[in-house]
């Protein structure tokens, strides 16, 4: 779904995509620091059933991460070791609220 070149680290690029047409809906996050040579996965705690649609970097803290999924947004301030749903009015959803 999307690649990210961090703005703090020329070497550190994200990476979210999906699995969807063939029924997988685990969320897959990836994190690499050497420009794409190697991975890690950084989905950590994100829910088992979730694609992940966005990811982004706060502009000020390479730590400080979002990640738009089909159920909800969540953040990490660990760099994708732990996530936490951002709530508060948000929908529980993003990517399938645009569907009919």
């Amino acid at each position: 779904n999307t690649l990210l070149a961090s703005q703090h680290d020329e070497q550190v690029v994200y990476a979210a995509f999906n699995h969807l047409m063939y029924g997988d809906f685990q969320p897959y996050l990836y994190k690499s620091t050497d420009q794409g040579r190697s991975w890690t996965a950084i989905s950590a705690n994100l829910p088992k059933r979730g694609s992940v649609y966005a990811i982004a970097e706060d502009h000020e803290d390479p730590n400080l991460l979002f990640a738009g999924t089909e159920f909800g947004v969540f953040f990490s301030n660990s760099g994708g070791q732990q996530w936490t749903q951002l709530k508060g009015g948000l929908p529980g959803y993003c990517y399938s609220a645009t569907r009919k």
